[in-house]
């Protein structure tokens, strides 16, 4: 599950080259997901929250 976090509308439409988007993830099995809700435990392989960890995305 990979979340992105920014969007694009047809009336504004900017281009985001260069910006980075903050996430979490499983240290364990790799998934992905918004910094916004950071989970206890990981959705993807029910690993404990001391395997999440944050990583910063092109």
């Amino acid at each position: 599950m990979r979340m992105q976090q920014y969007t694009q509308t047809a009336s504004r439409s900017e281009d985001r080259s260069g910006e980075k988007t903050l996430l979490w993830r499983c240290g364990l099995c790799g998934e992905l997901g918004s910094i916004n809700a950071v989970p206890a435990s990981c959705p993807g392989c029910g690993t404990g929250g001391e395997n999440i960890e944050y990583v910063i995305e092109d």
